[in-house]
């Protein structure tokens, strides 16, 4: 099966069942990661129990997105692939729940923060929550793509770069953010804690964009 044969049975009967679960896959993981969003935004407003309540959510929805990238293997695993079409489409799915897993991670990291009720400068929170936007962006921009992947081929790569420009964009508020907390000197636990929330935040980006990359390669790969 041809790469233009894989768009094709993208739009065929398996479509209302792959692609649909795809989309469906990753509108949970988007679902996680605006409630890590969320979560800094309460940070921001000094509201513990806004962030609290926005991190079982994101726990919900990550554990949610876990048993549908199960589901969608299971359709891959069945369709009328060859063996490369499938590993990448696979790979896709498993990219695509790592942004999820990323996001847990990070909140897992704001709620000990919490628990041991570390303070931490509004100035930071507001930097952590324009990175986080920009997450959310990213994730919108690569769930336009996968939406186009069935249909319009131009449009996947042009939403593909648009991933790219956001996940560059998170890499300059990463290296910025870590210099400010190194400058600041706080609280050393407050300060490891925080570094590994802007690592996980990070990593989900570049997961992202490396799902955006497997987008680019069954596309391209038919040309």
């Amino acid at each position: 099966m041809s790469d233009r044969a894989l768009t094709g049975w993208l739009s065929r009967r398996r479509e209302s069942t792959a692609t649909r679960q795809l989309k469906e896959h990753l509108s949970k993981v988007l679902d996680a990661v605006v409630e890590m969003d969320n979560a800094l935004a309460y940070c921001l407003r000094e509201d513990r129990k806004g962030v609290l309540e926005a991190l079982k959510r994101l726990d919900i929805n990550e554990k949610a997105a876990d048993n549908l990238e199960v589901d969608l293997l299971r359709t891959l695993a069945r369709g009328d692939l060859e063996p490369k079409q499938r590993e990448s489409l696979m790979l896709l799915a498993r990219r695509i729940d790592d942004i999820s897993d990323h996001v847990k991670q990070a909140g897992l990291n704001l709620k000990l923060l919490l628990e041991w009720e570390r303070r931490v400068p509004k100035e930071f929170w507001a930097s952590f929550k324009e990175m986080s936007k920009d997450l959310v962006d990213t994730c919108r921009a690569l769930w336009s793509a996968v939406e186009a992947l069935a249909s319009d081929e131009r449009k996947v790569l042009s939403w593909r770069e648009e991933v790219k420009k956001l996940e560059h964009r998170i890499d300059g508020h990463f290296f910025e953010i870590k210099k400010r907390l190194i400058r600041s000197s706080p609280d050393a636990r407050a300060m490891t804690l925080l570094v590994d929330i802007l690592n996980e935040i990070e990593v989900a980006a570049d997961m992202a964009k490396e799902a955006a990359d497997q987008l680019f390669i069954l596309v391209l790969a038919g040309r």
